[in-house]
């Protein structure tokens, strides 16, 4: 039977971000013909979604289908040389924090049988608040006197922008 094998890269984004995934089918090297009719569903957990666009591609031939907006991705009719792969690539978004871990269907062919899953985590963390600190530029002055006061608002996100930050 074919076997499936799963990525996500990067394996880490925040929310709203997004990742690729892949999905790598093969026809083991044993089998001397293409694997014909090959299908798999690859149906994701909650808050992991097909992004705006889905940048869907697929070498697997057949039809393969992501709506954005949508919760999984499949394949059906495709074709698998022999001792050869094909993958099916995607843009995938992620609406909430945690690690989603997406397992998916079995891998199936009209000439080869049923094959196995595949799983992978994709990991959402949250998107950090900023910090604040103040300073005078004098320690002390005198009565009625002035020193300049200073504020730092630092992001401790290292790949994500904080928009409407705003102080009182």
């Amino acid at each position: 039977p074919p076997a499936i094998a799963k990525a996500f890269s990067p394996t880490t984004i925040v929310p709203g971000g997004t990742s690729t995934l892949t999905l790598t089918l093969t026809n083991p090297a044993a089998n001397t013909v293409a694997l014909t009719g090959v299908a798999v569903t690859d149906t994701f957990p909650s808050g992991l979604l097909v992004a705006t666009p889905s940048n869907l591609v697929s070498t697997c031939g057949g039809t393969a289908t992501a709506a954005a907006g949508s919760g999984s991705v499949s394949l059906s009719g495709g074709t698998i040389a022999a001792n050869g792969t094909c993958t099916i690539t995607l843009t995938v978004t992620a609406s909430q924090p945690g690690s989603l871990v997406n397992t998916t269907g079995n891998v199936s062919s009209t000439n080869g049988g049923t094959g196995n899953t595949a799983t992978d985590t994709l990991n959402v963390s949250a998107i950090l608040p900023p910090s604040i600190a103040k300073a005078f530029a004098a320690a002390t002055i005198p009565l009625n006197g002035a020193t300049s006061l200073s504020f730092t608002i630092t992001n401790p996100n290292t790949s994500t922008a904080l928009n409407g930050v705003a102080v009182t």
